[in-house]
């Protein structure tokens, strides 16, 4: 869950908070629960209070890929177990499987892609406006 978004979840925290010159917070849904520490599925990073999501949290998930959907349908569950508000899915490449959690995620949710793939891996659309998607 949490190892291909991680870079890409910190950029973009990163640069929109910088572009709105204010402190945006983010976590990653892991996997599975850690064996240590909180013991929880959920590592809280960027926070000044500790709890990035609380109920009413306005949330933006970020992946690298979306084929199944079904990793990123976990990490949604968990943030709205927590009580808080998935306004959106972005991600940087949909593969466009039809998959029942890909398909759920694509119809419930703001869902949006910088770039879409076909079958083989070749691009089939690039977003070049990638600002007004993160911000």
């Amino acid at each position: 869950l949490s190892a291909g978004s991680i870079p890409i979840s910190d950029a973009a925290v990163a640069y929109a908070a910088f572009s709105k010159q204010r402190p945006l917070q983010g976590f990653y849904v892991l996997d599975a629960e850690k064996a240590h520490g909180t013991r929880e599925c959920l590592y809280q990073a960027f926070t000044e209070s500790g709890d990035a999501l609380s109920k009413g949290t306005n949330v933006l998930i970020v992946d690298d890929v979306m084929t199944t959907g079904n990793s990123m349908m976990q990490a949604i569950k968990e943030v709205e177990r927590r009580g808080a508000n998935v306004c959106g899915v972005l991600v940087l490449i949909d593969r466009r499987v039809s998959a029942s959690a890909a398909d759920d995620i694509r119809t419930i949710y703001h869902f949006d892609a910088i770039a879409q793939s076909d079958d083989k891996g070749g691009l089939t659309r690039f977003r070049s406006d990638l600002a007004s998607v993160v911000t």
